[in-house]
């Protein structure tokens, strides 16, 4: 699996949390609540904030060891500290860090189990990180960042089911989070949960539409759309349905497995030969979120798919703004037709971007 960083270390500034993905050796930095720290201290912690973002990680250790040096439990020059010791790759050090932290009383304290934690996975002890990141949460009550976080190191010890749930939570606390989504995807991809992972895929395609994972989100669209569809003529066509899962929430996305293989087979019909690979596949999508909201009214689910995944999905089918993130999307693959439908449709191009920088505004 390839991933990128979100941004840059510093980009992502939650005043409840930070969402610290090891994985991806990336750290984003909480915004701090007010702390009893005086004007010299804070001098100290943004010079060293300067260094560290200048790639100077020694000078800006020596700042913030200066601060502690003054105020041992200058909680935000020691939390500092410890994305400093992440950039350099000291996870032990980091570790060490993140325990005194914890001790200390502060607004701070889920920010420091997952700092702990996650420099425990990167040290190559992730079970020991599964354990702290429980233990977190467990003290902390519901908190996405932490969720979020034990889904990634959940992620690496192949517990898919468990980095499902952990996911999940990290969406029902931030739903626009785009590596829970990503993550997620995944997940219910290699779960085998073909209409749930397009879902998702989707879902992170509206909150990260151009980057090097919405390539590779299209990608897994555009493959899941159609698998198990062979034809070799209007006459012939062969549909093998992807296993899908049994279990509670999972008989309702049977039926969606199938009426989407029946959409896909659609294409090889005579009425839509000549059609563009990406018109045959972009034009598939309103009918697939709308089979899905059908489950949801007949069952009148509570699940997280219609909960969190569905909504946003289901208002741009209503604005007729799903077809145009399809082709937007396939664009980024050079599917053949995207790109000439893109350049063709641009109101509508400009309308789905628009909604995007709406929806996505801080929660």
């Amino acid at each position: 699996m390839t991933a990128t960083a979100e941004k840059s270390p510093r980009a992502y500034r939650n005043a409840s949390g930070c969402y610290l993905t090891m994985l991806l050796l990336a750290v984003s930095i909480c915004s701090f609540p007010a702390q009893a720290t005086d004007r010299p201290q804070k001098e100290l912690i943004s010079q060293g904030v300067a260094l560290h973002e200048k790639g100077d990680l020694s000078g800006a250790e020596a700042k913030f060891r200066q601060a502690l040096a003054e105020n041992p439990e200058n909680v935000e020059a020691l939390y500092e500290l410890g994305v400093t010791l992440v950039k350099g790759e000291r996870w032990r050090d980091c570790v060490e860090v993140g325990k005194e932290g914890q001790k200390i009383p502060s607004d701070l304290g889920p920010s420091f189990v997952a700092l702990t934690a996650s420099c425990l996975d990167s040290a190559g002890e992730p079970e020991k990180a599964e354990k702290m990141f429980r233990k977190g949460l467990k003290k902390y009550g519901a908190h996405g960042p932490l969720s979020f976080n034990l889904g990634v190191t959940q992620l690496r010890l192949q517990k898919l089911e468990d980095a499902k749930g952990s996911f999940e939570d990290a969406l029902r606390f931030r739903a626009n989070h785009p590596s829970s989504n990503f993550y997620l995807a995944i997940v219910y991809d290699n779960l085998g949960l073909r209409p749930a992972a397009i879902l998702a895929y989707l879902r992170f395609l509206t909150v990260e539409p151009s980057s090097q994972r919405s390539h590779a989100a299209a990608n897994a669209v555009l493959k899941l759309l159609h698998e198990g569809i062979e034809a070799e003529s209007e006459k012939n066509i062969n549909i093998v349905l992807p296993s899908q899962p049994s279990g509670p929430g999972k008989e309702e996305l049977s039926t969606v497995n199938l009426t989407l293989s029946m959409l896909s087979a659609g294409r090889f019909l005579e009425k839509n030969e000549g059609k563009s690979e990406a018109a045959l596949s972009a034009e598939i999508l309103p009918s697939f979120i709308s089979s899905v909201e059908e489950v949801s009214s007949q069952e009148q689910k509570s699940d997280f798919l219609w909960e969190v995944l569905l909504p946003p999905l289901s208002d741009l089918k209503a604005r007729q703004l799903l077809e145009p993130l399809g082709y937007l999307a396939f664009s980024l693959l050079e599917t053949p037709g995207a790109q000439e439908w893109v350049e063709a449709n641009q109101p509508a191009v400009i309308e789905l971007e628009q909604w995007i920088r709406t929806a996505n505004l801080p929660e």
